[in-house]
């Protein structure tokens, strides 16, 4: 009686094959066969490209990850826990060194892991390093951003960015790739950790981390007298109710 495998399991097969410079075409038809089709949405005024009508995560995880857990159900706490916690690349590491497929979102490796019972430790930082501890694109579908110029088309590609330095702080930032501009949220240093020059390094992180990413031009919120003086430090000034600096 010939096997039979699930979309995950061809998923991992088709990656295990290609990977070693092999040939999945059959297999790829398999999955697709297995997979339903996106469905379209006709084009409107706001959108002038035809967008895919998405499943909702919860959806999406249950199709494609279901089958790793009793009832069909994956824990979406967990996974989202995961999700916000560690970076793709963190995630791809821990299912490497378990021997588990490496392929999908971090949704997809979060599960995998969670699955087999397997806890995701960080990857030890060198003491004061800022990593980014979150990132995650997104559509922004309507005006009001003030950090976005006039006549930008909607819906637009944004990332939201979180940074932090363990037991120190962090700073969020989001950017607009389209439009080459960022936007510096929040910075949060507790107490203990202030006036060590930690804020000075989150801004520095951001500036050249959009930097690198396309950005021409960053923005910042206005959070009290020392988070001014920080921005004017890194050459903000004030446009508006908003300090800029051109990168």
């Amino acid at each position: 009686m010939p096997l039979r495998l699930n979309a995950r399991q061809l998923r991992e097969l088709i990656e295990e094959i290609e990977a070693n410079g092999g040939s999945a075409t059959q297999f790829r038809s398999e999955l697709e066969a297995l997979e339903p089709e996106v469905k379209r949405v006709p084009q409107t005024r706001r959108d002038s490209r035809f967008r895919e009508e998405e499943e909702t995560s919860e959806d999406r995880l249950i199709r494609r990850e279901g089958d790793l857990f009793p009832g069909g159900t994956p824990p979406f706490k967990e996974i989202y826990d995961y999700d916000y916690r560690f970076t793709k690349n963190e995630l791809v590491e821990q299912c490497r060194k378990a021997g588990l497929g490496v392929s999908g979102d971090k949704h997809d490796l979060a599960a995998k892991l969670i699955s087999k019972g397997l806890d995701v430790k960080r990857v030890p930082q060198t003491r004061g390093e800022v990593y980014i501890a979150r990132e995650l694109p997104a559509f922004s579908e309507e005006a009001g951003h003030p950090a976005l110029p006039e006549g930008v088309t909607f819906p637009v590609q944004y990332t939201e960015v979180k940074a932090a330095i363990d037991d120190t702080g962090y700073i969020t930032y989001t950017y607009w790739p389209s439009v080459g501009v960022g936007h510096i949220e929040m910075i949060m240093v507790k107490e203990d950790y202030r006036r060590r020059g930690f804020g000075s390094k989150f801004v520095q992180f951001a500036i050249d981390d959009m930097k690198k990413k396309g950005i021409v031009k960053v923005s910042a919120s206005i959070w009290s007298k020392e988070g001014e003086s920080l921005l004017k430090v890194h050459g903000f000034s004030y446009v508006n109710d908003l300090m800029e600096r051109a990168i």
